[in-house]
């Protein structure tokens, strides 16, 4: 899904030179056969071409991410993950 945002300057498409438009993006990572979405991201995206840009460190951000989830799946299929219920706090 992708959402128009209006708050930010676009810039030209490094690609074809047309003007881009920011927009909440999805980016999708896939490794060993499984895969992560990560949604709500801030980008440029061109209306022409379609190509997509980040602001300076997103990727970065992006692969860390993707990573820590990569990780916990592999800790959740090897059993070192588990999930157990909180009891509620008392007032």
């Amino acid at each position: 899904m992708n959402k128009t945002i209006k708050t930010r300057r676009s810039r030209l498409c490094a690609d074809c030179r047309q003007q881009t438009q920011w927009h909440q993006v999805s980016h999708e990572f896939e490794r060993e056969g499984l895969r992560v979405r990560i949604s709500g991201i801030l980008a440029m995206v061109c209306s022409n071409c379609g190509a997509v840009s980040y602001l300076a460190g997103i990727p970065d951000k992006l692969l860390a991410a993707a990573d820590s989830l990569f990780e916990l799946m592999a800790d959740r299929h090897r059993g070192a993950l588990r999930a157990e219920p909180v009891p509620a706090a008392t007032a």
